[in-house]
């Protein structure tokens, strides 16, 4: 195999892993830190937000990464179409899901009796993964391009 190829595999699995590894090696200072009710909330939204997002990103990026290639190379001003339209619809998505999930989420939470407030901590939970959705697509343009680097 290529030595430019394994670098770069290399490097975007050190772009996967390191967040999983800071939140394992936070663990401790949560757990030290915070209340157990503390980290409850912590753990609930986080589990909602893990949910929030793979619903809300719709798999797009792989979308983006698979059919980027398909448009003739020269053809560079599709590619970027491909990847601005699918840029735009997750924002546009997003700010609805967003929107209704902002309305519902209290009425949710009160019909399955979750003790935890909405305001703040489910409220920040959905703007957290707001914004983390909107980073899905530019680090699928930065692996399309073999920028490794600008990935991690």
């Amino acid at each position: 195999m290529n030595r430019r190829v394994l670098g770069h595999a290399a490097l975007y699995s050190l772009g996967e892993i390191v967040p999983k590894a800071v939140r394992i090696f936070l663990l401790p200072v949560f757990t030290r830190y915070l209340l157990p009710e503390e980290y409850g909330i912590l753990s609930y939204t986080s589990a909602v937000m893990a949910f929030l997002f793979a619903v809300s990103t719709l798999s797009l990026n792989t979308y983006v990464i698979r059919f980027y290639f398909d448009f003739d190379p020269k053809d560079e001003a599709s590619r970027r179409k491909l990847i601005g339209n699918v840029f735009v619809f997750l924002l546009l998505f997003n700010a609805l899901l967003t929107g209704v999930a902002i309305l519902v989420g209290p009425w949710l939470l009160g019909a399955f009796d979750v003790s935890i407030p909405f305001y703040p901590y489910f409220l920040m939970a959905l703007g957290t993964n707001f914004f983390n959705v909107l980073s899905v697509i530019p680090l699928a343009a930065y692996r399309i391009k073999k920028q490794a680097v600008n990935y991690i």
